[in-house]
């Protein structure tokens, strides 16, 4: 098994593993779509199970008056993951990680605003990408360019590596808590 770096902003210390889970979600838009339909197309796609980023997006309502670059993205290279790349790791079924402990101090300290527990965690199944990739399409058609590099496994000039993880994750030790590395 290979092992990674975990950033953790929930309370994982009194588990061994990090899984795939099925959270009953309530998303339903009256006259369009109801909550069976819903649960319907999420169990269809993803029969395993969601992890908590797959559910922070498809279980959250969004605001479609307001410009919300993140969903589009992760939709996106969700999408083009489906039609192009189905061996590879769903982002929205995998834990995250880092190859090193600098990186996962950066997600902490920059992604996270400081919160959040480091953890040493292992898997068997894991694919290595250049998150920096990510922010860089500035358009519907260069999303789709993005997207295929970021799955091909090319990286840009200045690669950020993110690790997406299948589950189940081993959790093998915590390393930094919430307060001890300010970077």
């Amino acid at each position: 098994m290979k092992e990674f770096y975990h950033v953790a902003r929930a309370d994982i210390s009194e588990l061994d593993k990090l899984e795939l889970y099925n959270k009953e979600l309530n998303i339903e838009l009256p006259g369009y779509y109801s909550n069976r339909e819903f649960l319907n197309k999420k169990n269809e796609l993803f029969p395993e199970g969601l992890s908590s980023h797959g559910n922070q997006y498809l279980g959250n309502y969004y605001d479609p008056d307001e410009v919300n670059n993140e969903f589009l993205i992760e939709f996106g290279i969700e999408l083009i993951r489906r039609l192009k790349y189905p061996n590879l790791p769903s982002r929205y079924q995998s834990i995250f990680g880092c190859l090193n402990i600098d990186d996962a101090l950066t997600i902490k300290n920059n992604q996270f605003r400081g919160e959040g527990d480091i953890y040493i965690v292992s898997c068997n199944s894991y694919f290595v990408a250049d998150m920096g990739l990510l922010n860089q399409s500035r358009s519907i058609l260069g999303l789709e360019i993005i997207g295929n590099k970021y799955w091909s496994g090319n990286v840009s000039s200045n690669p950020f590596y993110e690790v997406l993880m299948k589950p189940p994750v081993r959790i093998i030790e915590k390393i930094v808590t919430k307060s001890s590395i300010k970077r």
